[in-house]
């Protein structure tokens, strides 16, 4: 229920939180400063496993993590010294043709150079183990990088090491392959762009990423990769994820960006409608951009099985309400400068959206219910554009009904 007069009662600034379980809370001082953001449509990006049968997506795509595409070690070199580059060349062709930049995910290990062989794991035997000879694990990273110089600007290193469905190997194993990795990757291309192994899962993924940087893991990336999945639940119980990733770093003194190279919902979670499912979207996309962090990957454009919140019906091209959201968000950014957000006693969020040019926008939400809300008068906005694309003029009594999915606010 609304509560009329404690609108912005207390403010929550999303980038100070200063522990994951939320103890302690920011100085006001804290929370009247914005977070500033330069985001473009390169910032926007989505995996996609079968572009080749479905189609390329309809709307525009920043980049693309190849990942769950057929592209990683053991589809490259099935046996030794015999490679097979033709899905990945068609791949990078294809997001090169489409203006998108993609993001080589460096990661599993072919049975015949797996440490262990028969081990199971979310893939085939033993590629989800470390590479017995680190040799071998450094010419498939040179045979890549050579091959792609110039035309590929963006390598992560692994994929969800947190989890031993995706790698059973020791912390201090992966820091040897990141360091590796990433000095052959800045001898060929030295103009590349790094991206940490992306744990996953707020309490264990923290905890890896805690060990990771105190081995010195930060010195082999230029970004933080980081997989904020927070399934069942929603896009506001990000908040103190991303307040205790940042803290992470800041006590290892790591200061680099962090991109969030995976993000959706997966099983366990409901969605009631597609409209639901955009609001999801565009409230996810706020929190982060309030939190500094720019780049967000989703998971997936052409998946019809594990993701629950859907970018495309079952024909797997045609988009949903949550793929027009995904486009329509790149508009709501394309002229930002800086982002706070706050919530009040009744879980009303206001995202106060600072353009270049000075003005400013207002995007207000409440994830539990719908109600009449009044516009600040010094706000000074005229129109009201909701997430489906539909504007309409601000009526003169200045109140406007807000619910799950956010509405902006524009003069």
């Amino acid at each position: 229920m609304h509560i009329p007069g404690r609108k912005l009662a207390f403010s929550l600034f999303l980038l100070l939180l200063t522990s994951c379980g939320g103890e302690s809370g920011p100085t006001q001082e804290a929370a009247t400063r914005p977070t500033t953001v330069q985001i473009s449509s390169r910032h926007f990006g989505m995996h996609i496993h079968d572009p080749a049968a479905h189609g390329w997506p309809v709307v525009p795509i920043g980049f693309w993590r190849l990942w769950d595409s057929g592209v990683q070690w053991p589809h490259l070199e099935p046996s030794p010294g015999e490679w097979n580059f033709d899905r990945l060349d068609q791949q990078i062709a294809m997001a090169e043709t489409q203006g998108a930049d993609p993001v080589i995910v460096l990661g599993l290990t072919p049975a015949w150079a797996s440490a262990r062989p028969r081990e199971t794991c979310n893939y085939a035997p033993g590629n989800c183990a470390e590479p017995a000879n680190i040799s071998d694990w450094q010419n498939y990273v040179f045979q890549v990088a050579t091959r792609y110089k110039g035309r590929v600007h963006y390598y992560e290193l692994w994929n969800e090491p947190s989890l031993k469905s995706y790698y059973t190997g020791s912390v201090e194993s992966l820091l040897q392959l990141s360091q590796v990795a990433y000095n052959t990757l800045k001898e060929i291309d030295p103009t590349v762009t790094v991206l940490s192994p992306a744990p996953v899962v707020q309490k264990t993924g923290i905890a890896w990423l805690k060990e990771y940087l105190a081995l010195g893991g930060g010195n082999y990336a230029d970004v933080i990769a980081y997989h904020f999945y927070q399934f069942p639940g929603s896009p506001e119980d990000l908040v103190t994820y991303f307040a205790g990733v940042k803290d992470v770093l800041n006590s290892h003194g790591v200061n680099k960006p962090i991109w969030d190279t995976e993000m959706g919902w997966g099983p366990g979670q409901e969605f009631s409608s597609e409209q639901h499912m955009a609001a999801f979207v565009a409230r996810t996309f706020l929190l982060h951009w309030a939190a500094g962090i720019t780049h967000v990957a989703w998971y997936a454009w052409d998946n019809q099985d594990w993701s629950s919140l859907r970018f495309t019906r079952s024909d797997k091209a045609t988009p949903t309400r949550a793929g027009i959201a995904f486009a329509q968000m790149q508009q709501w950014a394309a002229t930002l400068n800086a982002v706070r957000c706050t919530v009040d006693f009744a879980d009303t969020w206001v995202c106060q959206l600072t353009q270049f040019d000075g003005t400013t926008r207002y995007a207000v939400w409440n994830p539990h219910e719908s109600f009449s809300f009044s516009i600040p008068s010094s706000w000074r906005v005229t129109t009201v554009e909701r997430v489906g694309g539909e504007t309409s003029p601000i009526n003169n009594n200045g109140t406007i009904e807000i619910g799950i999915s956010p509405v902006l606010l524009v003069p």
